[in-house]
C-alpha cells in the first residue's frame, strides 16, 4: 500500500518563533527519515494580526529550502470560525494561513473544528445555530480561495464528536474540504464518554471523507480523573497517564494495529502525520516513528527501541 508520505509536526510551543531551532529540528526530521513536516504558522511567527508576516516570511521560506522535505500546514488552534463576535479577525487569520501554505508550497491545511462560544459582551449573544452557520459559510468562502491555490482544507476532530465534524464537512460541500482524522483525539474523546466500543466503527465511517491523518498515543484518561486539573502540565500528566498526551504510537493503549487495518482496507493514499509535542521527552523515540508507521501499513507489528 502506497501513501503520499510520513511526517511529523514542528510543534509551535517548541519553536516559539526561533528559526534557528526550527532549522535544527528540520535537519533531525530529515535525518530520521520523515518525508513531511507539518508547520504551524504561529510557531514560526508566519502570521501577525491576520496577515502573513512580511518581515519574516522570506526567512521562513529560505529555511525550508535548505531541506529535502515537503510540508503541510496546521492553522493556529485559536482560529475559530464559529466566533461571530470576532468574525473579521478569525476569517482574515484563516485566509492568511491559506496564503502562508501557498507561499511554502503546502497542499494540505489543517483547521481545528470550531467550538461553540457563549457570548455576553455588549449585549451580543449568538445561538449555536448562528455560530454553526457562520462556520459553514466562512469555510465555503475560504475553500473557494484555497482552491485557486490548489490547497485542500482538512477539518480536524478535536473535542467534538466525529459525527458533528463530518456534518460540518458535508454542509460545506466543497471538493477541497475534507476530514483531518486525528486518531488520538478520537480515542480520547470516545473513551472519556464511555463509548470506546464505537472507536473503530467511527474510523470506518470517517475514511470516505478523510484527506489527512494525525497519529499519536494516549490512555484515554481525562486530565482531571483523580481530582487534579493538570491538563497543561505534561510532566505530571504522564505519571498518571492523563489527558491528550501526544505520545509516539505504541506508548499508550490505542490499538493501532486495528486502526491501520482499516486504513489499509480503505486504501488511504494521503499523508500520515505523527503529532508529537514534546521534543526532549521523546527525542530518542523519533527514529522509530516512520519505521513503525511503515510496518503498520504492511500489517506488521511495531517495535520500540528508543525508550
Amino acid at each position: 500500500m502506497e501513501i503520499e508520505g510520513i511526517g511529523i509536526n514542528a510543534d509551535s510551543k517548541r519553536i516559539n518563533g526561533n528559526l534557528k531551532r526550527f532549522d535544527e529540528e528540520l535537519s533531525v526530521f530529515e535525518e530520521f527519515g520523515f518525508d513531511y513536516v507539518e508547520i504551524s504558522p504561529h510557531g514560526v511567527d508566519g502570521i501577525i494580526h491576520g496577515k502573513v508576516n512580511k518581515f519574516k516570511i522570506n526567512l521562513i521560506i529560505d529555511t525550508l529550502k535548505k531541506h529535502n522535505l515537503k510540508y503541510t500546514v496546521h492553522a493556529a488552534d485559536i482560529i475559530n470560525l464559529k466566533d461571530i463576535f470576532n468574525k473579521r479577525i478569525q476569517f482574515s487569520s484563516m485566509k492568511a494561513t491559506i496564503d502562508f501554505a501557498h507561499l511554502i508550497g503546502a497542499r494540505i491545511l489543517v483547521y481545528h473544528c470550531g467550538s461553540y462560544l457563549k457570548y455576553d459582551e455588549n449585549g451580543a449573544e449568538f445561538t449555536e445555530y448562528e455560530q454553526r452557520e457562520n462556520e459553514i459559510e466562512s469555510l465555503k468562502r475560504l475553500a473557494n480561495y484555497a482552491a485557486e491555490k490548489e490547497i485542500r482544507i482538512g477539518v480536524e476532530n478535536v473535542y467534538q464528536s466525529l459525527r458533528s465534524v463530518l456534518e460540518l464537512v458535508k454542509a460545506v460541500d466543497k471538493p477541497n474540504v475534507g476530514l483531518t482524522l486525528d486518531i488520538g483525539h478520537l480515542y480520547f474523546w470516545g473513551k472519556t464518554r464511555g463509548v470506546r466500543y464505537k472507536f473503530l466503527d467511527e474510523i470506518e465511517r470517517a475514511m470516505e471523507y478523510t484527506i489527512h491523518i494525525h497519529v499519536h498515543d494516549n490512555f484515554g484518561e481525562p486530565p482531571f480523573l483523580y481530582g487534579y486539573d493538570i491538563e497543561n502540565t505534561d510532566t505530571f500528566r504522564l505519571t498518571l497517564g492523563l489527558g491528550d498526551l501526544h505520545m509516539p504510537i505504541g506508548w499508550g493503549e490505542i490499538p493501532y494495529d486495528k486502526v491501520f487495518e482499516i486504513i489499509r482496507k480503505h486504501r488511504y493514499s494521503g499523508v500520515i502525520i505523527a503529532e508529537i509535542n514534546s521534543w526532549e521527552r521523546y527525542y530518542n523515540a523519533l527514529r522509530d516513528i516512520p519505521i513503525n508507521i511503515k510496518r503498520l501499513l504492511k500489517g506488521e507489528k511495531i517495535e520500540i527501541h528508543h525508550i
